[in-house]
């Protein structure tokens, strides 16, 4: 279902995509166009009185290069939080009230407890985040998914979601161990959990919020 959708949507930005290039031809406009995520190439093409020209040569784009691209405005309500949680300890991010918190289990550790930080992501990173979760087909997603095992040994780790997007509101828990054979939408969520803390921990803030010591 979620690769027949993804098809879909290619086929009607390709097609869009013909259609953009007739009418730009029809227009004879050889200037260069900035196309998202890439760098056009320049070369030179000779016009009718031998003067050469510069033009845009466009580089070939991926599926998700072309989904991301369509979907690059994000709705004005778009927020979200993230939540990621691993032997008792979470990490939140909450673009609702902008801000950051993390819990450490009292445990008699020197940084138990819970401390919240003011902290809000830039426009252009809420802009990556939205869509990371088109390119994954996340408002898709069923409510729960849980991919964790026994059999593959190691602790489980925990990830939440409250996602608000024209007017609704979409929550999603994942559940994993890992696996050596991810699926589609296994692999597509671990992107998006790994671009969202790399995103977090890119702030000097986030970093300085006291940890705890981890699993052991």
């Amino acid at each position: 279902m979620r690769q027949a959708r993804r098809q879909s949507l290619l086929y009607a930005l390709t097609l869009a995509g013909l259609l953009l290039s007739f009418d730009g031809c029809s227009r004879a406009d050889t200037s260069p166009r900035p196309v998202l995520g890439n760098t056009p190439r320049v070369a030179t093409a000779t016009l009718g009185n031998g003067t050469p020209s510069p033009m845009a040569v466009t580089p070939t784009l991926t599926v998700r290069e072309v989904i991301a691209t369509a979907v690059a405005k994000r709705p004005d309500d778009f927020a979200f939080a993230f939540v990621a949680a691993s032997c008792g300890e979470s990490v939140t991010m909450d673009t609702f009230v902008d801000t950051f918190t993390v819990f450490v289990p009292q445990d008699g550790r020197y940084n138990a407890g819970t401390r919240t930080i003011p902290f809000a992501l830039t426009p252009d990173e809420v802009r990556v985040v939205y869509r990371q979760m088109v390119i994954g087909d996340f408002f898709a997603y069923p409510p729960s998914l849980n991919t964790s095992s026994p059999r593959q040994g190691g602790r489980a780790s925990d990830y939440d979601f409250r996602v608000r997007r024209d007017g609704r509101v979409q929550v999603f828990h994942w559940t994993t161990t890992g696996t050596s054979m991810p699926t589609e939408m296994e692999r597509d969520l671990g992107d998006l959990t790994r671009h969202l803390q790399n995103i977090l921990y890119a702030h000097p803030e986030a970093q300085a919020v006291p940890r705890g010591v981890g699993c052991t």
